[in-house]
């Protein structure tokens, strides 16, 4: 009498256990392990009846984990030195999509609502702001120290503002520049310590803030 054969025990529970392994770590976003499971089980039992629901799985894995990564780097104020993609993104389109700062957020602060978000899923420009610095000048005026009397002309100049922007999508440099804030000058008096100071920036407003950035943001 003809037997059929039968898999061993171990293959034919193997698909199932790994299965369920990928599944289990989900609930606690640990998405790497569980992505490295279902990869697992493609791999080693390309034919099993599992595989659908695991290619299903890593669909849904692999950008949770690009999330949870790229969250993680751009808490620690690294994504600008390890860019990174996040697939789900949404798509980097002129005039529209809204633009993750790290770094500077004293003027990107200003920006409008719908221009700037906080939530890295909702992202589709991640843009990297240096330290800022004096740039232009616009005008010079003179000022009159109260306490020695001595007149000392203040010039007040752009802010300038070193940026690079990346499309969260793919993870790629879409622009390095620097971004060039002007101001309104020569107030009738400012409160300084000690000297007076023979630079000043601009007092910006939150038009000149977004007049600055709408070119680099595709506004």
């Amino acid at each position: 009498m003809a037997l059929p054969r039968r898999e061993p025990t171990a293959g034919r529970l193997a698909p199932a256990a790994l299965m369920g392994c990928g599944d289990a770590p989900t609930g606690t976003q640990e998405w790497s392990r569980a992505e490295s499971r279902y990869q697992r089980l493609l791999d080693d039992y390309p034919g099993d009846r599992h595989g659908g629901r695991a290619r299903k799985a890593i669909r849904k894995a692999v950008p949770a984990l690009q999330l949870d990564e790229i969250q993680q780097v751009v808490r620690e104020n690294r994504y600008c030195g390890a860019p990174a993609k996040y697939e789900r993104a949404p798509a980097r389109r002129a005039g529209s999509g809204r633009a993750l700062f790290v770094g500077d957020s004293e003027h990107s602060g200003e920006l409008p609502g719908a221009w700037r978000t906080t939530d890295v899923a909702k992202a589709a420009l991640v843009v990297c702001a240096g330290r800022q610095g004096f740039g232009g000048a616009v005008r010079a005026c003179p000022y009159r120290s109260e306490t020695s009397g001595q007149i000392s002309n203040v010039t007040f100049r752009k802010v300038s503002l070193p940026v690079q922007v990346y499309a969260l999508r793919t993870g790629e440099r879409v622009a390095g520049r620097t971004v060039r804030i002007s101001g309104s000058t020569c107030p009738s008096l400012f409160f300084t310590y000690g000297d007076i100071p023979s630079n000043k920036y601009v007092t910006s407003s939150k038009s000149d803030i977004r007049n600055a950035f709408s070119s680099v943001l595709g506004r």
